[in-house]
């Protein structure tokens, strides 16, 4: 059904076309297919009918960076064509960045991850004075939530302890320097792609809205932490991303802020991967010094 879908699609872009489709994710949510004997080469991402406008915004945020980010070393696919819950876009070509570090060293692959999330994010960064306003009445809605029961996640008590001490260090960090900027959100090794001539590619793009830079470092160093263990390989991570602005204190609040968060849903029966993930927060939230 996905294949005879995607070939749809393609004629409606090649009219001519009649290569062949290699899987290269297969459901459930999304389905993505690399055709052969394109006139460029592509990339063919389908969504179920019910996620269409899912699909909406993020061709059209794709479509928007794509424009800005379409050359030098750091770059975005550009979209190629778009319908209804389909997407055709530039192929990059390389493996993400997820499987590389399962055979390469962690540094220049990481550094050169810091970099690419520089790039994206100083199309809207800018500088402010942190107010933890936000996180706070965040912490108070999920202490509520986990008491009222409306929330259960792993270690519900341990939970609410930690964010209740989080918010106690609210003063510490108030009016200190740090940065916002238009997210990923969602940012995980798999979303970055090695190109031609070292170039890396961006992919998966929905949000527009601005937030907390660091989040998607944090995204990016739990990864490592759970694929490698090596925090040691997190100093490539930040020097690539070169953050010279956000205080170590307002680094350290926000990496609590992410951990919690992710304890948050971590259901109580965890999968393996989850529990793993959680163990990694769990630490991070421990700790007296950012890692991000």
């Amino acid at each position: 059904m996905s294949e005879a879908r995607a070939t749809e699609v393609l004629k409606k872009l090649w009219p001519e076309w009649s290569g062949r489709l290699e899987t290269l994710r297969d459901g459930p949510d999304t389905w993505v297919y690399r055709p052969s004997r394109g006139r460029v080469p592509a990339v063919v991402k389908l969504w179920p009918r019910k996620a269409e406008a899912k699909a909406s915004r993020q061709a059209l945020r794709q479509a928007e960076l794509a424009a800005v980010l379409s050359h030098g070393p750091y770059r975005v696919p550009r979209v190629l064509w778009f319908g209804k819950g389909a997407l055709v876009m530039q192929d990059a070509g390389g493996p993400d960045f997820r499987e590389r570090l399962e055979t390469e060293a962690p540094g220049p692959l990481l550094r050169s991850a810091g970099e690419w999330l520089a790039a994206y994010h100083g199309l809207s960064l800018r500088e402010r004075k942190f107010l933890p306003k936000g996180q706070v009445n965040w912490l108070t809605r999920l202490v509520d939530a986990v008491e009222a029961g409306e929330r259960t996640p792993i270690d519900a008590k341990g939970l609410v302890s930690a964010a209740r001490a989080l918010k106690e260090t609210r003063a510490t960090v108030r009016g200190l320097p740090a940065t916002r900027a238009i997210t990923h959100r969602d940012l995980t090794l798999s979303n970055l792609v090695s190109g031609a001539e070292g170039t890396v590619w961006g992919i998966d793009f929905e949000n527009a809205k601005e937030d907390e830079p660091l989040r998607d470092v944090f995204s990016l160093a739990l990864d490592v932490l759970e694929l490698t263990g090596d925090e040691s390989a997190l100093a490539a991570l930040r020097e690539g991303y070169g953050d010279d602005v956000t205080a170590p204190e307002v680094r350290l609040f926000l990496q609590r802020c992410f951990a919690i968060s992710l304890w948050a849903n971590t259901p109580v029966s965890p999968s393996k991967r989850q529990r793993r993930r959680w163990e990694i927060a769990r630490d991070l939230l421990e700790r007296d010094s950012a890692v991000i």
